[in-house]
């Protein structure tokens, strides 16, 4: 009876151990999975800038929608590039043009790709030129570009300052009581 329950016992500390553990690892994934979220999402917004201006320089150029989307993001490595030529070659292979743009917006949270994706779903649709809201989007994200930079800067100077003084004061200190020590034997 003794060792039955002392058998019972291991096995329920063994069991709670393995759960915890299995719940840490669950927690663990999933902390790793909106990271990678995040960082998909980040990567994507600051890609935005480069690609509509690109964007709207290909369509300026005469070429059709989807071939200037391909061109913008032919030679990038990032989410919102890759997806895009995804949805680029869906289109060319004779799916649907507004389902495969709708499904790029809807991957991306941003707004702005979503402009973006109906400027052209509208271009295509209708023969309007999309030039001018790709444009917007351009100049959009170049500008929340800028004032993202512009607060980092902000957030880094006060460390960068600091790094400097916490530099600057013990040399100088150095060379005070250099001075002083110097002075002294005289």
């Amino acid at each position: 009876m003794p060792l039955a329950l002392l058998a019972g016992l291991g096995a329920g500390v063994f069991c709670g151990d393995a759960a915890r553990l299995l719940g840490s690892r669950r927690r663990s994934l999933g902390r790793r999975r909106a990271f990678k979220v995040w960082s998909e999402q980040r990567r994507s917004s600051e890609a935005l800038p480069a690609i509509s201006a690109d964007l709207a320089t290909a369509l300026a150029a005469g070429l059709r929608p989807v071939e200037a989307l391909a061109q913008a993001c032919r030679h990038r490595d990032d989410p919102l590039s890759s997806a895009a030529m995804v949805a680029c070659e869906r289109i060319v292979r004779g799916e649907d043009a507004d389902a495969s743009l709708r499904t790029l917006a809807s991957r991306f949270k941003d707004g702005r790709v979503g402009g973006m994706c109906l400027a052209l779903e509208t271009e295509i649709r209708s023969g309007g030129s999309a030039l001018e809201p790709i444009l917007a989007v351009a100049r959009g994200a170049a500008a929340e570009a800028a004032v993202g930079r512009t607060q980092r800067a902000a957030r880094t100077a006060p460390l960068i300052q600091l790094v400097v003084a916490l530099g600057l004061v013990p040399s100088v200190l150095l060379i005070a009581a250099a001075v002083a020590l110097s002075g002294v034997g005289h």
